[in-house]
């Protein structure tokens, strides 16, 4: 008689806490699973969307496992919604520091981004919970609302802990609305709120002091280039490859002690840290608004050059094939750019 059972799980077969966990959470996607529940219960196309790669059958299989080890539980929501999420139980939940503390642990080995790295905002919103500044929290209990770029994020700050979650705050002290490198810019302290305000780049309500903490809480490692949660991450999420078919050459940009470089190879474009060997083009500017401000189309190279905020070498072609790659000029908060 054939033995049609599902076939047992592979296991380290050690008894010993480290083995043991990886039994559990060792499989592929299912740590990653967890980090996408830790910011609130999902639907099964939700965990879709926000794991690019995984397929349907390897993700029903990957949540029965953690519903059996009760790290997940499965819950209907009530009218109107009507729909199926699946969440972290208490158990799951204890895996937070974990996640938080392999994060700080992973960007060792970040480096650039290349071409084929995909980037979403949720991830780096989910990162801020590991930057989080927990001894200048203390006594602090307040939220902070974020929308960027047409998503909606909030941190609730509770006596030196904080919980990073999708959606509105239910009563904020601050609300920022912006792009999300005007967003890395501020936390970073590489532009200045307030100039970010009266250009329009950004717009606050609420506490001006709250939201002053918010960004020492949260985002002193905003600015890091290098990684998808910095500045390059978000470059090379909305760089146009299209732009780049027929082209092998690279742009530098020089901004104040800071410079990276986009390499073009026939329909391939990676942001890459440091100076490129041999640009076709380099973009001086010590001004981190006027960067951002000619990325978003705000005001063009030209203009920054006349005023004095940027410097450009090379041919005008190949600046202008630059700005074509960087997809220069695009709202970054409209859902239907390309």
């Amino acid at each position: 008689m054939t033995d049609t059972s599902a076939p047992a799980r592979r296991t380290y077969g050690q008894y010993e806490p480290v083995a043991r966990a990886l039994d559990v959470v060792g499989p592929r996607w299912t740590l990653l699973l967890v980090r996408e529940m830790l910011s609130g219960a999902k639907r099964f196309t939700d965990l879709r969307e926000g794991l690019p790669g995984i397929g349907p059958y390897v993700l029903a299989e990957r949540l029965a496992h953690l519903q059996e080890s009760g790290l997940v539980r499965r819950v209907a929501l009530p009218r109107p919604a009507a729909s199926t999420v699946y969440e972290l139980t208490d158990l799951g939940e204890e895996l937070r520091p974990v996640v938080h503390g392999l994060g700080a642990w992973g960007r060792h080995f970040l480096g650039a981004p290349t071409s084929d790295d995909r980037f979403r905002l949720s991830w780096l919103i989910r990162d801020l919970e590991g930057m989080f500044r927990a001894d200048a929290a203390v006594g602090v209990r307040e939220s902070y609302e974020f929308r960027l770029d047409g998503e909606v994020f909030h941190a609730r700050v509770d006596d030196g802990e904080v919980e990073i979650r999708q959606g509105p705050a239910t009563q904020p002290a601050w609300i920022v609305t912006t792009d999300l490198l005007t967003f890395i810019g501020m936390g970073a302290k590489l532009i200045d709120g307030a100039e970010a305000h009266a250009t329009g780049r950004a717009t606050f309500w609420g506490d001006i002091e709250a939201g002053m903490r918010s960004v020492e809480l949260l985002g002193p490692h905003l600015g890091s280039l290098g990684g998808p949660g910095g500045m390059l991450g978000a470059i090379q999420a909305n760089v146009r490859p299209d732009a780049a078919v027929g082209i092998t050459e690279s742009y530098e940009f020089r901004l104040g002690d800071i410079s990276f470089h986009i390499a073009a190879d026939d329909g391939e474009v990676a942001v890459r840290s440091g100076p490129a060997t041999s640009p076709a083009a380099v973009v001086f500017t010590g001004d981190f608004l006027i960067a951002f401000a000619m990325y978003l189309g705000q005001i063009t190279p030209e203009e920054a050059v006349a005023d004095g905020g940027a410097r450009i070498e090379g041919e005008p072609e190949a600046t202008a094939r630059a700005w074509a790659v960087l997809n220069i000029g695009q709202d970054l908060s409209d859902p239907e750019r390309t």
